[in-house]
């Protein structure tokens, strides 16, 4: 008498009573071995390093950003200092013509002290924007660089739409 052999899509299968493997063996194939092990300890390596990467190149960026920003506040500086000058030899010059009696070169020379006081003014009003664009920008770049995942450079090239 022969046995029968279930069909695949036979049930009868089902009450067969499957053990787990011991727990030192469980504890051994759960764990990643060979070149699998290496992988991802090289994947982990990898990220590692990419991460540590996107902080340098945004500390480098910032830096670079402050000392440029730091180059033209300086500038803007010496330009201030250098309208003063001129602002105070035009007082002086204003003083004389007081002095003189000359409404005309008193006029002239209020005018030209009122406009090199909007010129200091205009300047310190850049430092000032100079500053906080620099601060913005080493906000958003050391902001950015503390990502919690860093992924693989997007595709450049132009972008086309999603259709819907």
């Amino acid at each position: 008498m022969s046995t029968r052999q279930p069909a695949r899509n036979d049930r009868s299968e089902v009450d067969t009573i499957v053990r787990p493997p011991p727990v030192h063996l469980r504890r051994w194939t759960a764990r990643p071995h060979g070149v699998e092990f290496f992988s991802q300890l090289g994947a982990a390596a990898l990220r590692a390093l990419r991460r540590a990467y996107v902080r340098v190149e945004a500390v480098v960026e910032t830096t670079a950003v402050r000392l440029v920003a730091q180059l033209r506040v300086l500038r803007l500086g010496a330009e201030v200092r250098l309208l003063e000058v001129r602002r105070r030899s035009a007082m002086r010059l204003l003083g004389e013509a007081a002095y003189a009696g000359d409404e005309e070169e008193v006029e002239r020379c209020r005018s030209y002290v009122a406009a090199i006081e909007a010129e200091v003014e205009s300047r310190r009003e850049q430092e000032v924007a100079v500053r906080a664009a620099a601060a913005q920008y080493s906000k958003d770049a050391l902001a950015g660089s503390r990502a919690t995942d860093v992924h693989g450079a997007e595709p450049r090239g132009p972008r086309v739409g999603s259709a819907g």
